[in-house]
C-alpha cells in the first residue's frame, strides 16, 4: 500500500473518531489548521487544550506519511504508526471529556 493511501486512511480513521461526539454541521471536515480552528470554535473547544493540540499533532503525523512530491511504496516506520494510534487513544479520551462536560 501506498504512502498516501495510508495518509488517507489515517486521516479518516481519527475524523471517524472524532465526528462520532459531533453530527451534521459540527462535524470536522479536514485535519487542516482551519478546519481545527474552526470546529473547535463550533464546539467551544481551547484552541491551545488537549483536544486541540492532539488534532494538531494527529494532523502532523499523516502528513508526514505521504510528502505530495513521490509517493512511495516504502514501509511506513512501525513507531509511527504506533505514535498516531497512541495520539488517537489521547484524543478520544479529551472528546469524551469535553462532550460529556458539556452535555
Amino acid at each position: 500500500m501506498n504512502s498516501f493511501v495510508r495518509k488517507v486512511e489515517a486521516e479518516r480513521s481519527i475524523l471517524t473518531e472524532v465526528n462520532i461526539y459531533t453530527k451534521g454541521k459540527g462535524q470536522l471536515t479536514g485535519l487542516s489548521s482551519s478546519a481545527i480552528d474552526n470546529w473547535c470554535s463550533f464546539h467551544n473547544v481551547e484552541l491551545n487544550g488537549e483536544v486541540s493540540n492532539t488534532l494538531r499533532n494527529l494532523s502532523d503525523l499523516c502528513n508526514s506519511l505521504s510528502d505530495r512530491s513521490n509517493e512511495s511504496f516504502v514501509n511506513i516506520p512501525i513507531e509511527r504508526i504506533y505514535k498516531i494510534k497512541k495520539e488517537v487513544l489521547i484524543l478520544i479520551d479529551g472528546l469524551t471529556a469535553h462532550f460529556h462536560k458539556n452535555a
